[in-house]
């Protein structure tokens, strides 16, 4: 656990390393939430540490389908948006929408079916291990 917990906190933190594009191949877990509705879902991600912060790229699954995941996190505000792009499953060729907070081994916050409008539900995605 303290391994995942350095590795977390290597990816997620703010402080920049020597290699400033350093990338690291990421899982996560989490969940999203639409009114009482629980969804789980996993993330394979590659994570790019850049000056502002880091970008986060790769796909995700979940029972609605495989999306493609984009989205960047700011070091000077540590918020986070991105999308989720369904490319497959029940919800092939849905886009959503979410924005929230990176701490030290998360990123949480709000999603939505349009940018800028939150109002879907909440989300949680850990992280899990990066190489």
């Amino acid at each position: 656990m303290k391994k995942t917990l350095a590795i977390a906190t290597a990816v997620l933190s703010f402080v920049l390393p020597v290699n400033l594009f350093a990338s690291e191949n990421c899982s996560f877990v989490g969940k999203f939430t639409q009114g009482q509705n629980v969804t789980k879902f996993s993330w394979s991600v590659e994570v790019t540490r850049h000056r502002g912060g880091f970008s986060l790229h790769g796909r995700t699954s979940d029972r609605y389908g495989v999306a493609r995941v984009n989205g960047r996190c700011d070091k000077a505000t540590d918020v986070c948006s991105f999308t989720k792009e369904y490319i497959s499953g029940q919800s092939n060729g849905s886009m959503f929408y979410y924005a929230g907070q990176a701490d030290n081994d998360a990123i949480s916050g709000k999603w939505g079916y349009q940018k800028g409008s939150y109002h879907g539900g909440d989300f949680y995605a850990q992280v899990l291990n990066c190489n």
